[in-house]
Order: C-alpha cells, then structure tokens, then sequence
C-alpha cells in the first residue's frame, strides 16, 4: 500500500455544527496538502448500522493509500477502543463499536490495532469529542505515510453487529430498511442477486402486504411513473424501494430499521 494524501470523513455530526469543519482543521493543520473527502454527515444520530452501510457503500471508490474516518459513536468518552484497520488497499478509522462490520465482512486480509498512541493525539482530550482529539490527528500522520502500527497494539478482538439479512422462502421476501437517502428512496438489505431471483419466481408485479401497496419491477428510476412505487436494483449493490419524481418513503411511511414482507401480487 502506497501512502495517499486522501482522507474520507463520515460522520453522524450533520452539518448545522462545527465539528466537522473542526475535524477537518486539525488534519489539516498536521497534513496541509491532504485531501478530504466528506463521505455524508447525514448518518442517523447514533445509528452504528446505517452508519456501517454507508461506509460500505463508499469506501470502494476511494483512491488506494486513502485513510478513512468513521465515526458514529454514541459510545464516546466510555471504555470502548478507537480502533485503525487496514486493509489491502485502505486504512480506516473508527471506534470498535461494529461500525465496520460490513466492510470488514467483504475485505477478507486485514489487521486491527487498538489506537493507544497519545503522544499522536490532540492535549488536552475531550470525553466528548474523540474524532477531533483521536482521529483526525491520527488520520492525518497516517496520511503522511506513518506506519499503522504505531497507533498501538495489534488486536485480533473487536466488535461486530448484526447485520440483518434479506429471507426469501419461495413466496415472501422480508427485508429491513438500511438507508434512505434524500430523493426518499429505501434502500433495502435484500441484495440485487437475491432480487433478482425473488423477481424470476414471483414476476415484476410485487405487494408489500400489511401495507397493501404495490409495487414493480423496473430498470430505472424513470421507468416509473410519477408517484409509483418500484423496485430497483441499486447502486449500492442493494434492491431500492423507490418513486420517479416522488418519495417512496412517504408513499410507504417508512424509516431506517423497519421490516417490510413483500409477497407477488
């Protein structure tokens, strides 16, 4: 792995704040010339798996050698370990709260150090505040090509969530709601491959029961019409749930987290 100058940021901080804009000044008051890339700021506060499904949505895209902030972490200021992982291509960043579960399930050669080294950090270290004080100085150092193994110790333990898996039993197909992005389009944990065979024995007209709501088959976005729900095989390599010109999320009064049991109509 070669040492890149890019730096990726997610975060449950929103924008409205200065946290982020504070991060960002300490990488780069270490490493000028990095470059910071903001992965989304829009995580649901404290949701660990959204934040887990948008970081593993991404961070594929990013140039090999980049370092990667993640932080959704309700846990901040506890016990729990700030952890580096770092992988083939990528180092990343987070607290060992499961937030990178799911990239972690997808890259199969990785090491885990416990982030212990305070002679890297910010003085003094707020217990509110560790993506400034921990990370971003420690991002930054990584960026200039500081080995990751003198963050800390190597450590083979640390947290994993559950991820929760679309089921299809030959006539329902129930999946949980990952995301929903600003257009309100839901993206699902029912991958496109197992989509794709649901969609091959129950057909393009489908019905989410308990809602009564139909909706079908499409290729795009616009194969829809205005206001119509559809399914979609998505980008993120996941089935959406969306609506041309619309918001399925309202059409389906549906959040993150929530259960749908979609059946061939």
């Amino acid at each position: 792995m070669t040492s890149g100058r890019t730096i990726g940021f997610l975060s449950d901080f929103g924008t409205s704040d200065w946290f982020v804009g504070v991060v960002k000044a300490v990488i780069l008051s270490i490493n000028p010339s990095a470059t910071i890339v903001d992965i989304t700021h829009e995580v649901p506060n404290h949701d660990v798996l959204a934040g887990a499904f948008a970081l593993y949505a991404s961070y594929a895209f990013f140039p090999d050698g980049s370092v990667v902030i993640a932080v959704v972490d309700p846990g901040v200021g506890s016990s729990r370990d700030m952890i580096c992982v770092k992988t083939q291509r990528w180092i990343f960043l987070a607290p060992d709260n499961g937030l990178l579960t799911l990239l972690l399930d997808r890259e199969s050669k990785f090491q885990i150090y416990r982030i212990t080294n305070d002679r890297l950090f910010l003085k003094p270290v707020s217990k509110t505040f560790h993506a400034r004080d921990i990370l971003a100085p420690v991002a930054a150092h990584l960026s200039l090509g500081m080995d990751p193994a003198e963050v800390g110790p190597r450590t083979d333990v640390f947290t994993r969530i559950t991820v929760p898996k679309a089921e299809f039993d030959g006539k329902t197909l129930r999946l949980r709601l990952l995301w929903i992005d600003s257009f309100g389009n839901l993206i699902t944990s029912c991958e496109n491959a197992l989509a794709r065979e649901v969609f091959s024995i129950l057909g393009n007209q489908l019905i989410v029961t308990g809602k009564q709501r139909r909706i079908r088959v499409v290729e795009s976005y616009s194969q829809g019409a205005r206001e119509e729900l559809t399914a979609v095989e998505g980008s993120s390599g996941f089935l959406e749930i969306a609506s041309f010109c619309g918001q399925a999320s309202k059409l389906l009064e549906a959040k993150v987290g929530d259960e749908l049991l979609i059946e061939g109509a």
